[in-house]
């Protein structure tokens, strides 16, 4: 009978050890479920424990126990004890492994985090509010034509990697139509990571910029980290490289990252607006032929520049461009939201596929915009400066006009220019 309740006395005592020990692994775990589960599975041992231990130790028991059952009750005491000490060990060995899990998890949280900052470079630009921008300029009803277009649906429906170039002259609404199909992809639940370059930008002017912006979007596709992405990321670390810097290095980040996911579709616009064009059409076509696991889908967008149309061709990309009259009739449906007048419509959009040109003369009409010369100067004074690389973009554009394109501009130029109106027969000297 001693023997039985020193066994009992004993088994409350560790309990209590044990229930000190559980409440600070519940309080250590909370987002564990197996170790949750483990610890209440134990607590309702224990419970059953006492609940045993009760009816031994009542009045009826102890009477049982006196009569000679002893042996019987030391054995069931005896087999919840066991229970009891393997709980025990399964939550140490659980909590155990559950911490190392930790660790790991909290390294590899840890080198995530190390490799996007490196990334970044100190010089990150959340695309997002641009894109928002971009599609807050487009009306519903416009673009409609893109999503009818025959290479555009089997870019889309491709099964394999394919490249589509979208070029446009200046000012045809290019940003807003990428923008227009990066929320269309979306709106699918497909994967997109993106990057408008805009000579406006100080930080959106060079290549890298984008380089960076598309790795960092792709990282979110992927759960774990490319082990050459992190060998490159450690060896610039151990050169003392703060960040990402170098186009070249990350050209093979974003590869390497593109390399992990199933399906992507990567829109970059204005591909002609990088200052450092060279450079970054050599990262592109090089991104363009490289091979991947998964599908890679590939938008441009640009002006119709030679070198641009070069890589283009090198890369298999498919051109597509706006059908003048599907332009124009969004043209018109822009109009008509803000002018009633059909006829004043109808002269100013007739044959028009220049937004930007259609834009300024609907803000004129309505009396916005730049509608004095106090305004003009100040929207001049806001232009961005060191354009010296694009002044040179447009004169060997204009080198690859024919001699009587070269004339007319050369004509246009000194009639704009010209501080008094100039006579029909100095234009034609």
């Amino acid at each position: 009978m001693q023997t039985c309740l020193d066994s009992i006395v004993d088994a409350m005592e560790q309990i209590g050890i044990s229930l000190k020990c559980y409440e600070k692994f519940a309080h250590a775990f909370p987002d564990s479920d197996e170790v949750q589960d483990l610890l209440a599975s134990s607590y309702k041992n224990i419970v059953c424990f006492w609940f045993k231990a009760s009816r031994i130790l009542s009045r009826h028991s102890l009477k049982t126990v006196i009569r000679g059952a002893t042996r019987s009750i030391e054995k069931e005491i005896k087999t919840a004890l066991d229970g009891l000490s393997r709980d025990s060990s399964n939550v140490m060995a659980l909590a155990q492994a559950t911490t190392a899990e930790q660790a790991i998890h909290k390294r590899e949280a840890t080198l995530r985090q190390g490799v996007i900052d490196w990334i970044k470079g100190g010089s990150y630009i959340d695309v997002r509010p641009i894109l928002q921008d971009q599609l807050d300029l487009r009306l519903e009803g416009t673009c409609k034509w893109l999503f009818e277009d025959k290479h555009f649906l089997n870019w889309c429906n491709a099964t394999g990697n394919g490249t589509l170039w979208y070029n446009a002259k200046p000012g045809s609404g290019k940003s807003v139509y990428a923008a227009t199909i990066i929320d269309y992809l979306k709106k699918r639940d497909k994967k997109v990571a993106y990057f408008f370059y805009s000579f406006n930008s100080p930080q959106r002017k060079f290549g890298i910029s984008g380089m960076r912006s598309l790795a960092l979007q792709l990282l979110k596709f992927v759960t774990g980290l490319p082990d050459k992405v992190v060998q490159r990321y450690k060896d610039e670390i151990e050169n003392c490289a703060s960040g990402l810097d170098n186009i070249h290095t990350a050209s093979h980040i974003v590869h390497e990252l593109l390399t992990q996911c199933e399906e992507t579709y990567v829109v970059v616009d204005g591909v002609d607006e990088c200052l450092d064009d060279d450079i970054t059409l050599i990262t592109l076509h090089y991104l363009m032929k490289m091979p991947t696991y998964g599908l890679v889908k590939w938008l441009f967008t640009s002006r119709d520049y030679l070198k641009i149309r070069s890589v283009m061709e090198g890369g298999q990309a498919v051109e597509i461009k706006a059908p003048t009259e599907s332009v124009s009739h969004d043209i018109r449906f822009y109009f008509s939201k803000y002018i009633t007048c059909q006829h004043c419509i109808d002269k100013w959009t007739e044959g028009e596929d220049n937004f930007l040109y259609s834009k300024l003369i609907c803000e004129a009409l309505r009396g916005e915009g730049l509608t004095s010369d106090a305004e003009i100067e100040e929207a001049l004074e806001r232009y961005p400066k060191n354009l010296n690389s694009y002044y040179i973009r447009a004169l060997e554009k204009l080198s690859e006009a024919t001699e009587q394109q070269q004339e007319l501009a050369r004509d246009v130029y000194f009639i704009i220019s010209g501080s008094t109106p100039l006579f029909v027969r100095q234009a034609n000297m």
